[in-house]
């Protein structure tokens, strides 16, 4: 039977003896951490708590986790490829002839527009920020959200909250 491993948060079936294929410890030993952590799949459109993603205490303060990665469409990329070499010497000819203005265009040119972004908010306690942001478990680049590993506290109002406003996200 597959299981979210409570040590690494990987949906896993695990060994004959319990073990998690992905990080090798035993998914049956909990610690206190673990028993206070869980995860939660957070959308760029999620309605927050005000609770600390972290530590589980009332917090207001938002954070941004954004990802980017190239868009690796086979179709996209080759036919961008192919039209690479015919912008750059229009572009070329462009600035030869109109200066300046041939630059502000080719900078809305660049090569971040086939990229995939995704960004959503968190909350996080000034204190828990002192480390540092949270880092997602996964990033899904097609629906836009992140998996977290979260205190219990803030992934039951986070359900509740997302539930209750028909924004529910995804397992």
């Amino acid at each position: 039977m597959a299981v979210d491993c409570p040590h690494c948060f990987t949906y896993v079936v695990p060994k004959a003896d319990g073990h998690c294929p992905a990080c090798q410890q035993d998914t049956r030993d909990v610690g206190a951490w673990e028993r206070e952590h869980t995860t939660v799949v957070i959308g760029e459109h999620s309605h927050l708590p005000e609770i600390c993603c972290d530590c589980g205490v009332p917090a207001r303060r938002i954070v941004r986790v954004k990802r980017s990665k190239p868009n690796k469409d086979e179709a996209v990329t080759e036919y961008v490829e192919s039209q690479s070499a015919a912008l750059l010497v229009l572009l070329l000819v462009l600035r030869v002839l109109l200066g300046p203005f041939a630059a502000i265009i080719s900078q809305f040119v660049g090569s971040q527009r086939n990229w995939l972004h995704v960004s959503v908010s968190i909350v996080q306690c000034s204190e828990c920020a002192e480390s540092g942001p949270p880092e997602p478990l996964r990033v899904d680049h097609q629906l836009f959200t992140m998996r977290f590993v979260v205190h219990r506290n803030f992934s039951q109002k986070f359900n509740k909250l997302n539930a209750m406003r028909g924004a529910a996200a995804p397992p």
